[in-house]
């Protein structure tokens, strides 16, 4: 009995001590080292992360509007499912850590696990002192260290980190190294990697580099190791980079990275993101503008080598000199491999104008095998577009079993041209189904063959496409959402556009485009050229009159999808227009059908009238770009109408019908007048 009892109390012990968690607190203004870290008693430097042992469910906070300097290095490993979290309290700035002149790293985080970082901003500024790169969180763990699980960076600043003046601009706001050591690897791995909603601004080098050289798809490939052990469940989204020197970020020895609605704003010398020696890297939803680099690269997708299985989709660029997809493979060292690369549904804007040979609309360089490259669109205004559709030898094997299709070239600016294309018949590689629209034409081998097999020279009729400043009506900071809705009225094909029902359908077609409009085919319709399908798109609109061609094409006899003027028309001449008619779900050819209408209710409330307005709302109003406004005279022969204010109270689903709720809006009532008239207008 005696024994029993010493068994349950152990139990009891242990339970008790797994479950404890605590919160500590760290303050620069009102803390102490000799405290007890409580938010009556906080510390005062950060040194306490390597200090005091945290376990699993700790959180520890920093201070706000704080700015601490010196540099730290610690392990703290939690659990996936309880991790540690170092975040911030109080109001104001997040807690600024600067570093020291003396330390690489403001935070150096060796063999974390089960941690995540939140709401904290990080520089490191030290042009003037030796160390020649400078990292804002080194994430670099020792040989050995096995499953590194749970890293997540959320809401985190990087900005203003610079190393001296002999640096060769690879100082990174996120920095992670797993090296070979000779091939004494000791299977060491990231494992659910996430950086997400982070801003990198003025990073001497790149935002992001996750290097990891244990047992990658190089190693297994190239020399032939039997162990495979990559970074896995690494995504890295919805960050903002700008004046980064290189990239936004760089990948090293992943399978099954996410990189996504990313924007990077402007490099010196690189593309926004690629990976290396990585395994089955999807980058999409990703805007990159004005990125450079004088000799290579600046790509908004840009495949480099050792890779196998990346795909690249539904990304913008803009202002880019290098061009919109390269794929490249370093032919000359012994076995280097790019493998399987899918580039499609790609839009860029005036990109690929660098004076270079490895600039282009498309470029495919060295021993790059199986790339699929299809469906993009390239536009270019201004800027001198020098080639659309490159081929380039890297020093070894040239591209073979490539295949460009589907994809619509748009040259408004200099004439476009081409390089090596003789390449695109040889070697298994073939082109076709391409449209080149403007001043370009297909391409022609030197022995006048044609190389393009199924070419099109017709016209895209993209919506409104004539204007080169892509973002002059856009915020400094445009999110994906913002970028996709302002591309959703320039640069769709329209009504009768030659890019329609052209293409080729693979058999591992995309079921949606750009916009997320389905691909899947229709009564035999192919998909259309480039980066929209047009088919099964509810909201293009090629007149830009508010009214979509899906519907205007219900009435072709009465209405015109490239007429705008035909929105004021009354078709039926019932009193309404043809606009009315569609907003409130009309029939513009049926006079006795001019949509559902609102009415007025009028009640007492505490001796006070009460005007409530109930008015038919379509389901996809805000996809429509539709408003509605409320407006009162005295009088009817007043000229001019006052707008009035109006409070939503209710919004009841399907009231009307399917797709069109019913929203209640309570009306300002005009005092010290002998009668009010109400109008409602949509636009």
């Amino acid at each position: 009995m005696l024994f029993l009892n010493k068994i349950l109390i152990i139990i009891i012990a242990c339970v008790a001590t797994s479950s404890y968690a605590a919160d500590y607190y760290i303050s620069d203004i009102s803390g102490d080292d000799l405290n007890d870290g409580s938010s009556q008693n906080p510390w005062k430097s950060i040194t306490k992360l390597s200090t005091h042992s945290f376990q699993s469910g700790d959180q520890i906070f920093f201070e706000r509007g704080n700015s601490f300097a010196g540099s730290v290095t610690f392990t703290l490993q939690g659990l996936a499912n309880t991790p540690i979290i170092i975040d911030a309290y109080g109001s104001g700035n997040k807690p600024h850590f600067i570093g020291s002149s003396t330390h690489q790293s403001v935070f150096k985080m060796v063999n974390c696990k089960g941690v995540e970082l939140r709401n904290l901003h990080f520089s490191a500024f030290y042009p003037s002192h030796p160390i020649s790169e400078r990292y804002g969180i080194d994430l670099s763990p020792n040989l050995g260290a096995g499953d590194l699980e749970y890293v997540h960076f959320i809401n985190l600043d990087f900005s203003n980190i610079q190393g001296g003046s002999n640096s060769d601009h690879m100082s990174c706001g996120i920095y992670g190294l797993i090296p070979d050591e000779n091939n004494n690897y000791q299977n060491t791995r990231w494992n659910n990697l996430l950086i997400d909603n982070c801003t990198f601004v003025n990073i001497d080098g790149i935002a992001t580099f996750i290097k990891d050289e244990c047992y990658n798809i190089a190693d297994v490939i190239v020399r032939e190791t039997d162990t495979y052990y990559p970074t896995e469940g690494f995504i890295f989204q919805n960050n903002y980079g700008t004046n980064c020197y290189r990239n936004l970020l760089r990948i090293n020895g992943c399978k099954g990275a996410i990189a996504q609605y990313n924007t990077m704003d402007t490099t010196q010398k690189g593309s926004g993101m690629w990976p290396f020696a990585s395994e089955d890297t999807l980058v999409q939803y990703n805007l990159f503008m004005r990125t450079r680099n004088p000799e290579t690269d600046s790509f908004v997708c840009h495949f480099d080598y050792n890779c196998r299985g990346t795909v690249m989709q539904y990304n913008i660029g803009y202002d880019i000199d290098g061009g919109l997809v390269e794929l490249i493979c370093a032919s000359q060292y012994n076995r280097s491999f790019q493998t399987g690369a899918i580039a499609r549904y790609n839009l860029g804007i005036d990109v690929g104008f660098r004076d270079t040979e490895n600039a282009a609309g498309i470029l495919i360089s060295g021993n790059v095998d199986g790339g699929y490259v299809y469906n993009n669109t390239v536009i270019t205004y201004d800027k001198p577009q020098y080639k659309a559709i490159s081929f380039k030898n890297w020093g070894g094997a040239w591209p073979s079993n490539n295949i460009i299709c589907n994809n619509v070239f748009y040259a408004l600016g200099t004439e476009s041209t081409y390089l090596n294309q003789i390449r695109g018949i040889e070697r298994g590689n073939q082109i076709g189904y391409n449209m080149y629209a403007g001043n370009i034409s297909p391409p022609v081998a030197w022995t006048q063959q044609q190389v393009d097999l199924y070419p099109y020279a017709g016209d895209p009729k993209f919506i409104n496409p004539y204007t080169s400043d892509f973002l002059s009506n856009l915020s400094s900071n445009p999110n994906w959402d913002e970028v996709v809705q302002y591309l959703s009225k320039k640069f769709k094909v329209g009504y009768n556009s030659d890019a329609i029902n052209a293409g080729f359908r693979f058999n591992d077609h995309p079921d949606h485009d750009f916009y997320s409009n389905s691909t899947v085919s229709i009564n035999g319709i192919y998909p259309t050229l480039g980066y929209h399908d047009y088919y099964n798109d509810n909201y293009v609109d090629s007149d830009l009159d508010k009214m979509p061609d899906v519907w205007e094409l219900q009435y072709l006899s009465i209405l015109n999808p490239e007429f705008a003027a035909d929105k004021w028309q009354d078709a039926d001449g019932d009193g309404v227009v043809n606009f009315e008619e569609f907003v409130f779900m009309g029939n513009p050819s049926d006079a006795q059908d001019n949509g559902f209408q609102g009415d007025y209710t009028f009640t007492q409330v505490d001796g006070e009238l009460v005007v409530h307005q109930t008015l038919p709302i379509r389901k996809d109003w805000e996809a429509l770009g539709l408003s509605i406004d409320t407006y009162w005279a005295s009088n009817l022969n007043q000229v001019v109408w006052s707008a009035v204010d109006s409070t939503i109270v209710a919004l009841s689903s399907n009231q009307f019908a399917s797709g069109v709720n019913a929203q209640t809006n309570q009306i300002e009532v005009i005092d010290n007048v002998d009668a009010v008239f109400y109008k409602t207008i949509v636009r």
